[in-house]
């Protein structure tokens, strides 16, 4: 019993603790826009998708929460040192997988494992922020250290881009091949990389054309296909205008991602628009557009970010950019989904599959780590053979007790024959007998278990190699339903394979017996 309760207790323990350490780096369920690839890169999808508010309602589903992810490079600080003693402009990198979140994010699992540091960063969804929160072993590696800065570099389509992020967080989970890749940040600064969703701006050129001024729009989108919608016009492909402003006037645009015109079909819009204004202030006293007669470049200055003041003959011209916040956070990677028990994994994608209507794809964590879970699922087999082979060690020692007391008391039994008890009636004294040993070692075996148990979980004394088996003690799990099963079962088997050597009760007769002894 010792063995077969402690089995299930460390299996159960290791396999809810594995479960529990991957889901805090991936949730139960992902949403996604396309299949999960081994690039690593999402897709982008829109934020407000309609069934959010339907999957709320799952009584599964714990919470929901936004999420983006993009490999990178991370690297140290210090210089390599050469043998000679000077340092050489080579630098230690790792490969490592950005995970963005935002505000919305459940932190618990990486607070549990955090070392130093704290869950400090507010990521929202307009205000960028450069903290990041890496794992020990990434930290270990570079030699980065708490509030270090540290250089990430992520590769586009015109070549790498640096970004410059402040350490704010490092946390241990043991599951190395998750510690040397992934590493939390803002997702803002994914959407910005990527380019997501659409940030618009409007500039005066600085030089006149055809005696008017030229106003030019730019869209920053991954998306190669913007159209222009200027001051309420419809949509087109004309990407700057020339006004003849004599007076005070705002220019709007409006930039918006739309699919390309093909076999005649109008072009729908697929990226969310983005919003600019510039605000034209003219200080002159002429009647004419200043631009009239000018044919150099002209001179400006900046008074600020979004202001510029631009000096003509006969006045000069103030323009002030405003924009909206741009489209970027209303677009991210992905959602996952949190249940309240693992056990609820394929119920609830069934479910949410159904709310997604083929639109997206819908994987579970164990799909995504197919491996990890596979390896966990093979651990139970390791239970029932060791189950059964200490029922066998238990059946083999209790017949054998019981047979060797049956042949002690056969002088006992023939007198009992021969006072008028039938074969059942001693069977029934040894089938007692028995049952009586089995439930004392029951509960003995039950009393040691549970306290080893306990004494585990209170000190943990017994330790595992990390690297190996991604924990550092031996997790033991009580689950009174498990033991009381495991004990009734094996109460029951004990006693009808005690049966057996009561049968040679029946063997056994009054007249051999007495002139036996």
């Amino acid at each position: 019993m010792i063995v077969m309760i402690l089995s299930v207790s460390i299996v159960t323990g290791f396999q809810s603790e594995i479960r529990k350490k991957v889901v805090g780096f991936g949730s139960h369920v992902q949403i996604t826009n396309g299949a999960y690839n081994l690039s690593y890169e999402s897709s982008p999808m829109y934020r407000d998708q309609p069934f959010l508010s339907e999957l709320g309602k799952l009584e599964q589903v714990r919470h929901i929460q936004s999420y983006a992810i993009k490999p990178g490079i991370i690297r140290s600080n210090k210089k390599n040192q050469e043998s000679n003693g000077k340092s050489s402009n080579v630098r230690d990198i790792q490969g490592i997988i950005v995970k963005g979140v935002d505000s919305n994010y459940d932190w618990s699992f990486i607070e549990s494992r955090l070392e130093k540091g704290s869950i400090i960063p507010c990521y929202s969804n307009h205000v960028r922020n450069d903290s990041i929160i890496i794992s020990r072993y990434i930290a270990n590696k570079l030699g980065l250290k708490l509030f270090d800065p540290a250089s990430t570099f992520f590769i586009k389509e015109s070549g790498p881009k640096e970004r410059k992020f402040t350490i704010s967080g490092i946390y241990n989970t043991g599951l190395e091949d998750f510690d040397k890749q992934f590493l939390f940040a803002d997702i803002g600064q994914i959407q910005e990389l990527n380019l997501w969703g659409i940030e618009s701006s409007l500039k005066m050129s600085p030089k006149c054309t055809n005696g008017g001024m030229f106003i030019e729009a730019k869209g920053f989108s991954e998306h190669k296909h913007l159209l222009y919608s200027w001051n309420n016009q419809a949509f087109t492909d004309q990407s700057g205008i020339v006004i003849y402003p004599t007076r005070d006037t705002v220019i709007q645009v409006v930039i918006g991602g739309f699919t390309k015109e093909e076999y005649g079909t109008a072009p729908s819009q697929i990226v969310e628009p983005d919003t600019s204004y510039l605000s034209i202030r003219i200080d002159s006293d002429a009647e004419d557009c200043l631009c009239s007669g000018e044919e150099n470049e002209l001179e400006y200055q900046g008074v600020n970010d979004s202001t510029l003041i631009y000096h003509f003959k006969n006045g000069t011209i103030t323009t002030v950019f405003s924009s909206t916040p741009g489209t970027r956070a209303q677009y991210v990677g992905g959602f996952e989904v949190l249940l309240h028990d693992f056990q609820h994994v394929q119920e609830a994608s069934k479910l949410i599959q159904g709310e997604m209507l083929g639109m997206f794809t819908v994987s579970t964590i164990d799909e995504l780590h197919s491996s990890i879970f596979g390896w966990l699922e093979m651990l139970d087999a390791n239970v029932y053979v060791i189950i059964v082979l200490m029922l066998i060690v238990a059946i083999i020692n209790m017949t054998t007790a019981l047979l060797i007391l049956i042949l002690e008391r056969s002088n006992m039994i023939g007198v009992l024959k021969a006072m008028g008890a039938v074969n059942w009636g001693v069977q029934k004294i040894f089938l007692i007998n028995g049952s009586i040993l089995t439930i004392k070692g029951l509960l003995i075996g039950n009393g040691i278990a549970l306290l080893v148990i306990l004494l585990q979980n209170q000190f943990g004394f017994i330790k595992l190699d990390q690297s190996t088996y991604f924990l550092e003690e031996v997790p033991m799990y009580f689950t009174p339903g498990g033991v009381v099963l495991l004990n009734a079962f094996t109460l029951i088997v004990c006693t009808l394979v005690l049966l057996i050597p009561t049968l040679f009760v029946t063997r056994i007769t009054p007249i051999k017996a007495i002139r036996f002894d």
